[in-house]
């Protein structure tokens, strides 16, 4: 009398112990580099959007020289802390990104919170911009 398929399924699967273990251990691993790459490349687009931020922050007064230089420029305190800021977020969130890619290291985790969280903050400084 011959096997079921469940049989033979069966049969095949009990012998196929280190081929499955292998299957599940690249399914699982490409989860996790998908799950990485994500987190790396939002970080990389926030901290595009921080840099460009950076450069919209124009000073409050501009003085030239004669001949049409930038001889000086001045920034209300306003201005400077919120820069300032920006600036500091910004170095952070490129830190984190040098770590995961130039050490091969570093906490995806806590990339994706700081990315996030500078984000959030530029956000919300532009609600507050746009009242």
């Amino acid at each position: 009398m011959s096997k079921g398929v469940l049989e033979l399924v069966k049969d095949r699967l009990a012998s196929s112990g280190g081929e499955l273990a292998k299957r599940v251990e690249n399914v699982l691993f490409d989860r996790e580099m998908v799950s990485r790459q994500g987190i790396l490349l939002d970080a990389v687009a926030k901290a595009e959007i921080l840099a460009k931020a950076v450069s919209k922050i124009r000073p409050d007064m501009v003085q030239y020289t004669e001949d049409g230089k930038v001889a000086s420029c001045t920034y209300s305190k306003v201005r400077l802390d919120e820069r300032k800021r920006i600036v500091e977020g910004l170095d952070k969130l490129n830190k984190a990104i040098d770590k995961i890619v130039v050490d091969n290291g570093g906490d995806f985790e806590g990339l994706k919170k700081l990315a996030s969280i500078v984000v959030k903050v530029e956000a919300d400084k532009s609600e507050s911009d746009a009242t």
